[in-house]
């Protein structure tokens, strides 16, 4: 869930910025624009589109760990 919440740091970092005075419009543009950007994923919902997102992302994650193991046992075994 690594990637999940590396996206509830940035809505949280933009989140934080659009309270700093000269950073307002940023803030309050990027939170807009991040919070659309995961209701595409999450069929109209933010969360669900964090999750999915998250899930999607640690699974490919997970599949090349297994895929660089297995390269690494083959080697090991070919000297």
């Amino acid at each position: 869930m690594l990637p999940g919440l590396v996206f509830a740091a940035g809505a949280l970092a933009l989140f934080v910025m659009s309270y700093i005075p000269l950073c307002t419009q940023i803030g309050h543009a990027g939170l807009h624009w991040l919070l659309e950007f995961l209701a595409v994923f999450g069929t109209g919902h933010p969360l669900q589109g964090l999750l999915w997102l998250g899930f999607s992302f640690s699974f490919v994650a997970v599949l090349f760990d297994m895929f660089a193991s297995f390269h690494t046992v083959q080697e090991q075994h070919e000297r």
